[in-house]
């Protein structure tokens, strides 16, 4: 049973990829045993995946939602991005549709690959802001889970939904209010 997870949105932040492995690390310590990460929360993935701690962590990650385009971290990157109008430009709803089921497939082995995992044991399609998405997203989740890349299938939501949800093993809903901070750990 899960009692205590780590949201990862808005990590690293400022964090080195020491203090990152330091926060996780002391997470651990502290009874942590599941974290929560997506493709848009930066490049979380691929630090969970660099960790030899992962495999101590249930993971969850999410597809639906990614970073939108941008021409990189550098200050090159960063002017480019402002002269084209793309600085702060945020996240970037990505739609399926019925043929799309390739599209789900590959956001999963990107998110493996960064993991480095072979399996995932939670995967939820990311803020569902409609009914008819998560219809698409379903049956792809779904023959996600039956294959047994992924343990659990869901959804995350700020909103009611009327749609049938007997298909999922995980509803997620945020809750705010706490915050770390680098000196908190």
């Amino acid at each position: 049973m899960i009692e205590i997870g780590l949201g990862t949105s808005g990590l690293p932040g400022n964090l080195s990829l020491e203090r990152y492995g330091d926060l996780i690390r002391g997470s651990i310590k502290a009874g942590v045993n599941f974290v929560d990460t997506a493709p848009l929360y930066g490049s979380n993935e691929r630090l969970l995946g660099d960790l030899s701690e992962r495999n101590e962590l249930r993971i969850c990650t999410k597809l639906g939602l990614d970073k939108a385009p941008s021409f990189g971290d550098s200050m090159l990157g960063a002017l480019l991005d402002r002269f084209f109008g793309r600085a702060n430009s945020g996240p970037r709803r990505v739609l399926f549709s019925k043929g799309d089921k390739g599209r789900v497939f590959a956001s999963l082995e990107r998110s493996l690959s960064l993991l480095n995992l072979s399996s995932i044991d939670t995967y939820l399609y990311h803020a569902a802001s409609s009914d008819d998405q998560l219809l698409y997203v379903r049956d792809f989740l779904t023959e996600l889970k039956n294959s047994g890349l992924v343990s659990r299938v869901g959804f995350s939501a700020d909103e009611n939904f009327s749609t049938d949800t007997s298909w999922c093993d995980v509803i997620q809903v945020p809750i705010r209010g706490i915050r770390w901070f680098e000196g908190d750990f």
